[in-house]
């Protein structure tokens, strides 16, 4: 049997993601392209049935039944199909490129009817909107990237020479796409700054700005009720603001609930729930290459060769991002914007922030819920201003999952981590990056629950003073410049544990001065223990301090929100 791998790649993901002004933008792009990648391999499956060619789909473990299977228990789906796949076709390597293209086409018409639909639903019966039409189909040909390549399967035992020749050969694609001609004419679209605002009328290339915003103004004042902006309007009505004036790709993204059939997708001020700051949850499986081809052996299960290897890897994945991560969102008040295999995205609030952390990266290093026990993920979670821009902290937390990523453990493993930020409404910043895991011989002793327990204490026993006490006391303590030049990290110098045993002390004595008088005064060992075990795994003392400011500021708020909301 002749079988053939092919990779396929549709985008552009920072387009249809990241330009997000709003949440509901957010996840219309994330379900945008999920929609498409289902569209691109419903066809694959349609044409292996209707020219009897065998076609599976490798990566995302799918099939032509699950494609047909709806999602009733939940009302709004987040995004699960990652919106690059692989398929095992049956036939010759001219046979499977003559179905690529057709694959490719048929993207391209239902991004174009999906455009056209939302100008129809956003502008009036009444209105000539050929122009708009037009104008739109020549957006998404200028802006739809979908690449491909394939590589002939001799055998199952090769899928790993082969899945690596064929990503080669995606990555030669990519690396030298044209570019189509675009004439830009008009004004920009306000939401991408990309692309050309939709307008009726043709602007004249002598034209000048005010005519031009003239013309845009003439068009967008003419969008239909749902879309109008009108004082008194309730969530989710008057989706489009005075003087936003969109492109086509951004227009199809700020109707698609309404193509779709699908409830609104709640603001950063409704995810708070009464608070003005609010998390976001980006996690990313690590290592994931190693695990594809096999250099990580899965636990109790055993195949056969590489592609069985890939297969399972692939079924688990698509259990965790359809089953598992959507339950664990939902339980601590989150929502979830997507969930592609190891992908996760998430807001919540950000005091079940942390809870919600340990829980989904817990989950993937179990085998029954995620990819297997000795799996890790990093995560990068921002907890940020509800009226700061939502573009800039997705772009913060992109930045916190990198340098998870670059997370090395004092003599022990890299990555494994996570990166925690808060972004204060004042312009005051803190982040800090630690291991899951305080103590890698303990598995059950993780990170989070300490900072959960600090954040508790505060909330309720602490002073809200002593933390911040303790980080004027312990400032001058820090390196200087020119002693953190030569490498030195830390106030102490490793490896010798009565400098531990002295920062215990301190603690100790500052602690009980601190404590309520309700409290146990026995409470203080405990949290001091708490505290220096984090300055152990902390990479420098100065994000020790860093750490300390985070943990008073979101203890003091949570314990705020809980005065306000019984008050």
């Amino acid at each position: 049997m002749n079988r053939q791998l092919l990779v396929i790649s549709i985008g552009p993901v920072q387009s249809f993601i990241a330009a997000a002004r709003k949440t509901e933008d957010l996840w219309s792009g994330s379900h945008l392209l999920s929609h498409l990648a289902r569209k691109a391999i419903g066809f694959l499956f349609q044409k292996g049935e209707e020219q009897h060619r065998q076609v599976e789909m490798v990566y995302p473990a799918v099939t032509k039944d699950d494609l047909r299977k709806s999602c009733p228990q939940r009302e709004r789906d987040a995004a699960s199909l990652p919106n690059r796949f692989v398929a095992l076709i049956e036939g010759e390597p001219r046979e499977v490129a003559v179905l690529a293209r057709q694959t490719v086409e048929e993207v391209r018409n239902e991004l174009i009817d999906l455009c056209h639909e939302a100008i129809r639903r956003v502008f009036p019966k009444d209105m000539e909107k050929t122009g708009l039409y037009q104008q739109a189909e020549k957006q998404v040909d200028s802006s739809l990237e979908f690449f491909w390549a394939l590589e002939n399967l001799p055998d199952d035992r090769s899928f790993e020479e082969a899945r690596l020749e064929v990503e080669r050969r995606l990555a030669a694609v990519k690396n030298n796409r044209s570019y189509p001609p675009h004439d830009q004419c008009g004004l920009i679209c306000t939401i991408c700054g990309e692309r050309d605002a939709l307008c009726a009328e043709t602007p004249d290339a002598d034209d000048p700005i005010g005519e031009m915003r003239r013309q845009l103004r003439k068009t967008w004042d003419n969008r239909t009720s749902p879309f109008r902006q009108y004082e008194g309007a309730e969530e989710g009505e008057g989706r489009i603001r005075n003087g936003e004036f969109l492109c086509a790709l951004c227009l199809c993204k700020r109707a698609l609930r309404e193509l779709f059939e699908k409830k609104p997708f709640p603001s950063v001020h409704k995810i708070a729930r009464g608070q003005t700051y609010y998390a976001i949850l980006m996690m990313d499986g690590d290592d994931m290459g190693q695990w594809i081809s096999g250099e990580k052996a899965l636990d109790k299960c055993t195949v056969r060769n590489p592609l069985d290897t890939y297969r399972e890897i692939s079924r688990r994945l698509s259990r965790f991002a359809k089953h598992t991560v959507p339950n664990i969102v939902e339980e601590y008040d989150g929502e979830l914007v997507y969930a592609g295999g190891d992908d996760v995205l998430a807001f919540v609030p950000f005091y079940n922030a942390l809870p919600l952390a340990r829980k989904l990266r817990q989950a993937f290093s179990d085998s029954g819920q995620g990819l297997d026990a000795k799996a890790t993920a990093s995560m990068g979670i921002v907890i940020a201003y509800c009226k700061d821009p939502l573009y800039h902290m997705l772009n913060r937390a992109r930045g916190l999952e990198k340098k998870a990523k670059s997370f090395r453990r004092k003599n022990g493993p890299s990555k494994d981590a996570f990166a925690l930020a808060y972004l204060a409404r004042s312009g005051e910043q803190r982040e800090v990056v630690l291991p899951w895991l305080l103590d890698l011989q303990k598995p059950d002793e993780w990170t989070t629950s300490h900072l959960e327990y600090l954040m508790d204490s505060v909330k309720s026993e602490i002073s809200s003073t002593f933390l911040f006490t303790f980080s004027q006391s312990f400032l001058p303590l820090l390196p200087r410049k020119e002693e953190r030049e030569e490498g030195k990290l830390s106030v102490f110098e490793e490896g010798d544990p009565r400098n531990e045993e002295l920062l215990e002390v301190e603690l100790k004595r500052l602690l009980r001065r601190a404590l309520k008088e309700s409290a146990q005064e026995a409470q203080a060992e405990s949290l001091a223990k708490s505290l220096v075990k984090l300055h152990q795994v902390v990479p420098t003392s100065f994000q020790f301090i860093q750490l300390l400011e985070i943990l008073r500021s979101l203890g003091v708020k949570e314990r705020e929100g809980i005065s306000a909301a019984t008050g």
